[in-house]
């Protein structure tokens, strides 16, 4: 049986990405002046690219954590999937970044992990918000209280 295989790249996003969906209208995505962020993009579904960000500190499940990592002796250094972005327009995505190598070494072992896990927490969302498949009120609050996903139901078709 092979292997499912994942293209995707570390990129920024471009400044107009950021004036678009400025922190005033939309406070859960992530943006700091004078700070890029790193995001793993994947061109998977729904004609849209999926962005998610790098995070030094994520203290919460619905990430992938670099475990073992040089950098986490402050923190847990991860992948948030809370922060997933939607793009549409691939004139917002910047240039090609890099991040650390012990973090590399990671994500390529687990890429088809984090697609997978991608993927599930944009589907369990899809249906949850579409009626196709109901969370648990408590669930679907801890799971997406502070989620990026409610920008982006035109882009996911809901």
């Amino acid at each position: 049986m092979s292997k499912t295989v994942f293209d995707y790249e570390i990129r920024k996003l471009n400044d107009s990405f950021f004036e678009k969906y400025n922190k005033k209208e939309y406070p859960e995505i992530e943006v700091k002046k004078g700070r890029p962020y790193n995001f793993i993009l994947f061109e998977i579904r729904y004609n849209c690219f999926v962005a998610a960000p790098f995070r030094t500190n994520i203290k919460h499940e619905n990430s992938f954590k670099f475990e073992g990592c040089k950098r986490n002796k402050f923190g847990t250094s991860g992948i948030d999937y809370s922060k997933i972005l939607i793009i549409e327009d691939s004139n917002y995505i910047g240039e090609v970044s890099k991040i650390d190598y012990d973090e590399n070494s990671i994500l390529v072992k687990n890429i088809v992990t984090i697609a997978t896990e991608i993927n599930d927490y944009i589907d369990d969302y899809k249906n949850h918000i579409s009626g196709i498949k109901k969370m648990g009120k408590n669930k679907f609050r801890n799971k997406y209280k502070f989620s990026t996903l409610k920008y982006f139901h035109k882009e996911l078709g809901i």
